[in-house]
């Protein structure tokens, strides 16, 4: 009789934490948006709106359940290439070459990674979201958005773990790195690649 009381309020928890990180991630994004010259630029309102929109759900589905689904990642790569070939006049080749390149890449370094810590470092959904951001940013700028996410990954990861000691609990284990790399390619696409200089 107790395990039947319990199981709908874990139900109800997961939900409300579901509920409250996708509004916390979308509020960050939102806010991001405002005090960019996004919105000033109404050639790039509609491309922002979809780019961003597939952003969050990424970046909610990888921190909730740490996994991209393939829908997403599916999405981010057509739209990019939409956007990139018809909007920016980016040639096809071009665009499916920054794909390639920055999927293979992410599998390269995740493969050599498994090999020398000898434990997964990136999900395959990471691998298939750098297409979609090649898609969407072509060859160089990729690296500004792994540079962001790696440096909010760093932040945010360290912030948890003072605030998980203050309150003396456990805190998750795994980093879903695809809710840095949303991130940190939302904020590319809002304020411009990234200096290495300027870090």
């Amino acid at each position: 009789m107790h395990s039947q009381e319990t199981a709908p309020h874990k139900g109800t928890t997961l939900s409300l934490n579901s509920l409250r990180v996708f509004i916390a991630i979308t509020i960050t994004f939102l806010a991001l948006f405002a005090i960019s010259d996004m919105p000033y630029n109404w050639v790039l309102i509609l491309p922002s709106v979809c780019l961003g929109s597939i952003l969050i759900l990424i970046c909610v589905t990888d921190y909730i359940a740490l996994i991209i689904p393939n829908i997403l990642n599916a999405a981010l790569f057509f739209s990019g290439w939409i956007c990139s070939a018809f909007l920016f006049d980016k040639p096809t080749l071009h665009v499916l070459g920054s794909a390639v390149v920055w999927m293979l890449g992410f599998w390269v370094f995740a493969e050599l990674a498994r090999f020398f810590l000898k434990k997964d470092a990136l999900g395959m959904g990471d691998i298939k979201m750098m297409a979609g951001i090649g898609a969407w940013f072509g060859l160089s700028q990729p690296i500004s958005i792994i540079l962001m996410a790696s440096w909010l990954g760093l932040l945010i990861q360290f912030c948890l773990i003072v605030f998980a000691r203050l309150r003396n609990t456990d805190m998750q284990q795994e980093i879903p790195f695809g809710l840095y790399l949303g991130l940190g390619a939302w904020f590319v696409w809002l304020f411009g690649p990234v200096s290495i200089w300027s870090i």
